[in-house]
């Protein structure tokens, strides 16, 4: 009897474990995810591994009081650290910029504080936002001209949208970045505002979904 009252009550502990792995599974349902098709709900064999996404633009502009900056070439690499979350995480590990010019001068655009945190989050299928920012300091991009007699330095953390599509889009408007450092004697202006269309390069195919 005793026997049969420990397997009785094994049985039951099981029971209420396999209950609560149901509810944990359960409450994760429907957080954010990048998905290889355009689904309400991603299925598991849609939904990308965590990894590298690739994006490329071709149409950055930094608009200053003394000059727009063109670029026309720029590319980053986010990579994912989960399948899916609330919000999604990743990092921002690569950014660059071919060199750029500024009234028939080149300029060059580097970016500071690398790797850089993003946070994905869902807000209407297949579309989301992604909060850029950093575990220290802020994200930053700097700028030099003539030949690097001067550097200005720009920061703040920002929010930009992503566009799901084949390919997808990660679209940056107008985002204000006030000065934070300069270098050498020439006045930088007090900011500068970012523009850029990347296009998904590889995976080229991502929706932002819910898993």
């Amino acid at each position: 009897m005793r026997l049969l009252a420990r397997f009785g009550a094994i049985f039951v502990l099981v029971l209420v474990a396999i209950s609560a792995i149901g509810v944990s599974q359960a409450a994760a349902a429907g957080e954010t995810t990048l998905c290889k098709m355009n689904q309400a709900t991603c299925e598991a064999v849609n939904q990308y591994a965590a990894g590298n996404f690739k994006w490329k633009a071709t149409n950055t502009k930094l608009v200053t009081a003394e000059g727009n900056i063109l670029c026309t070439k720029a590319t980053f690499t986010n990579k994912t650290l989960a399948v899916a979350g609330t919000p999604l995480l990743g990092e921002i590990n690569a950014m660059e910029f071919e060199p750029c010019t500024r009234g028939g001068g080149t300029c060059a655009v580097t970016a500071i504080n690398l790797a850089w945190k993003t946070e994905t989050t869902r807000t209407t299928n297949p579309d989301g936002e992604m909060k850029i920012r950093t575990a220290k300091g802020e994200p930053r991009l700097a700028f030099s001209c003539n030949a690097g007699e001067y550097k200005c330095v720009y920061g703040a953390e920002t929010t930009v949208v992503v566009h799901g599509g084949n390919p997808a889009e990660i679209v940056f408007t107008n985002q204000t970045l006030p000065l934070r450092i300069k270098e050498g004697t020439v006045n930088c202006p007090a900011t500068i505002q970012w523009s850029a269309n990347y296009v998904a390069e590889m995976p080229t195919a991502v929706f932002v979904t819910k898993n």
